[in-house]
């Protein structure tokens, strides 16, 4: 029986994965930009049903609170992986300000959004 299990999962996968690779080696642009489209469509409907839950402005907070600290640590490892460490710790004295700032314009309760998923 477990064998046979492995056989199935290894068909499965197969027939999942050899048309997506086949797609993504010969029309490069068109798989690209699907991708893409559902990874928005995605995200469109995560920050909708956020909105809906917690309303706009604990959204808007929450996301420009991650953008920040995601954008500032982007910045760090790319001044870092350029040689510039001087540029890497403004960056990342930028970031912290800006995230500082964020948190003081934008308070919100605890209640309103929570880190953890529910």
């Amino acid at each position: 029986m477990f064998i046979f299990l492995i056989i199935i999962c290894a068909i499965a996968c197969s027939a999942l994965v050899y048309p997506l690779s086949f797609f993504a080696t010969h029309f490069e642009a068109t798989y690209t930009f699907t991708v893409s489209a559902l990874l928005l469509v995605l995200l469109a409907v995560l920050a909708a049903r956020q909105v809906k839950k917690h309303g706009a402005r604990a959204t808007f907070a929450f996301s420009l609170r991650t953008l920040i600290v995601l954008a500032g640590i982007l910045a760090v490892f790319a001044a870092l992986f350029s040689g510039k460490r001087l540029l890497a710790l403004l960056a990342l004295a930028a970031a912290v300000a800006l995230f500082v700032l964020a948190a003081r314009f934008f308070k919100s309760s605890p209640k309103e959004l929570a880190l953890e998923a529910e």
